[in-house]
């Protein structure tokens, strides 16, 4: 059933980034990239929902295709009732058309709008946002992130990791590297939505205390399918 969560399991492999890449590859021959975003994000909003009692939350985006999955996630949620405000992690200038699109969804349909951060005052912004509200989304970085970590997001990975509300990462806490044992600053999470499988930073002493629970989510297409074709 598309968007069905489970708790990960050692029938399920901890996938490499490269292991990751080809699993997507493979998806996208069956289905369109943004209904994979949409199911990814309809599944996450279910567990988030499950997991948290509250009527606000913050959602802080980066530019590519994770982005994207916690913009549709936002939607979701306020679907559902709970009030957002949103936060993009890059420049307007160097979101990708999935971002473009799942914010003008957000503009058109709940009159969001979004702040990019970059100058002190966004910061600042984001700062108040997250002393008022109860749950972060954490869409920041996906699987292709990799290390040195630019001081623009350790910036932002430290305001987030001192709010007082619960952090929910999406796919992998973000600056983690799907693979590596290697961390620098990252998020915090206490609750992170991987889709497909786990990742393999997940078995790692030194990165593992970011994740805080882990939750598998499908986005439409099972691994147990994906690995045979």
């Amino acid at each position: 059933m598309p968007g069905q969560n489970q708790k990960y399991s050692l029938k399920i492999p901890y996938l490499t980034q490269a292991e990751v890449r080809r699993l997507d590859k493979k998806a996208k021959r069956f289905l369109p990239e943004l209904l994979l975003i949409e199911n990814a994000s309809r599944g996450a909003s279910r567990v988030i929902l499950s997991r948290f009692k509250f009527k606000t939350c913050v959602v802080v985006a980066g530019k590519g295709n994770n982005g994207a999955d916690a913009l549709a996630s936002c939607r979701h949620l306020m679907n559902a009732g709970k009030k957002a405000k949103v936060f993009i992690a890059a420049a307007r200038s160097d979101v990708n058309t999935q971002v473009k699109f799942e914010l003008s969804v957000l503009q058109k349909v709940f009159r969001v709008t979004p702040v990019y951060l970059g100058s002190s005052a966004s910061l600042r912004k984001l700062k108040q946002a997250l002393k008022k509200t109860e749950v972060v989304i954490d869409g920041i970085f996906g699987i292709n992130f990799h290390l040195p970590l630019h001081p623009f997001y350790r910036n932002i990975f430290e305001i987030i990791n001192q709010a007082e509300a619960r952090v929910v990462s999406l796919d992998i806490p973000s600056g983690l590297s799907a693979d590596s044992r290697e961390v620098d600053t990252a998020v915090k999470a206490d609750l992170t939505i991987t889709f497909v499988t786990p990742k393999r930073t997940l078995l790692y002493p030194t990165t593992k205390s970011y994740w805080g629970e882990a939750v598998v989510v499908d986005i439409g297409i099972g691994y147990e399918f994906l690995k045979k074709l």
